[in-house]
């Protein structure tokens, strides 16, 4: 629901400052204005907005239909965190774009890891860098999303110095793959010295929690 509001005292003062259209709605109920009158102008009676210990408030709402619809997230108390590990072989001789895992339960979903050892090619994609990421293999109810933190690790297979990157995702059924376009640089992937690439293989780990869901309403 939206609504314009002005608040007036007795002796008409009326604001529109800040008279904007507001949303209503569960997680935000409440509306007004912050620094409606300075205390002493309220308190002098020679203005006649306190009178007798008296005051008075008047509010005027204008209603304003709208087919918008606000997102609302919904924490979950204590997330599962969920772990898989997926070694992708012969990395050398595969010529597609795009690989993904066999698919694993995580919490009440299905997932895979996804891969695009040779980067991805598209306008926001670096294509010098490879992509990591997880997918949703799960079917969403219309208007629902997952919050998901995330967090994808490469590992150095010979010094233990893996690489990770960690941040918040949100899946839905119009993204269902979500992850680091920019994972780690080509050159750095195949540099044999860093021990990400050894006996052509490397090893993907994802560590993950659903953090809550996103609905619209």
């Amino acid at each position: 629901m939206l609504s314009s509001i002005s608040f007036s005292l007795i002796r008409f003062v009326t604001s529109f400052e800040d008279a904007r259209v507001r949303r209503f709605h569960t997680m935000k109920p409440k509306w007004g204005f912050a620094r409606f009158m300075d205390l002493q102008t309220f308190n002098n009676p020679s203005n006649g907005y306190l009178v007798n210990d008296t005051c008075k408030f008047g509010a005027e709402i204008f209603i304003v239909k709208t087919a918008s619809k606000v997102e609302r997230l919904s924490m979950i108390n204590n997330p599962l965190t969920c772990k898989f590990s997926w070694t992708f072989h012969n990395i050398s001789r595969e010529n597609l774009e795009r690989y993904q895992s066999s698919s694993f339960v995580g919490g009440d979903y299905k997932w895979s890891i996804v891969f695009y050892p040779n980067g991805q090619s598209n306008e926001k994609s670096n294509n010098n860098c490879c992509v990591v990421g997880l997918a949703l293999d799960s079917t969403l109810p219309p208007d629902t999303s997952l919050f998901v933190h995330l967090m994808c690790r490469m590992r150095d297979q010979k010094y233990v110095n893996h690489f990770r990157k960690t941040d918040s995702k949100t899946f839905s059924s119009k993204n269902l793959a979500r992850g680091f376009e920019d994972y780690m640089p080509l050159t750095k992937l195949n540099d044999p010295e860093n021990g990400f690439l050894v006996g052509d293989r490397c090893i993907i780990d994802v560590e993950f929690k659903v953090l809550g869901l996103v609905t619209l309403e």
